[in-house]
């Protein structure tokens, strides 16, 4: 899912579908993901070998527990200036 913020203060944000030209580059960025989270964490990476289908629900609980055992760090992006991304 695609996510703008089309107000000033980034208050308002609405979710769409990824534009088409960019559905290769997210879909190769998300392999390259769970590769990665794979490589710290077993469940992932049998999944990932199986040629599983990974649930959002299951990636994200991987890279909570692999943060909490100090085997990644995720890096987000956002502007606290525009108040993107930034939302609680």
């Amino acid at each position: 899912r695609k996510l703008s913020f089309v107000e000033p203060d980034g208050q308002k944000i609405i979710e769409s579908d990824i534009p088409a030209k960019f559905l290769d580059m997210t879909q190769q960025a998300r392999l390259e993901l769970v590769s990665d989270v794979g490589c710290v964490d077993d469940a992932i990476f049998k999944m990932y070998f199986d040629r599983e289908e990974i649930p959002d629900s299951k990636l994200v609980a991987a890279i909570r527990r692999a943060t909490i055992d100090r085997l990644a760090v995720p890096i987000l992006f956002g502007s606290s200036l525009r108040n993107w991304g930034v939302q609680t």
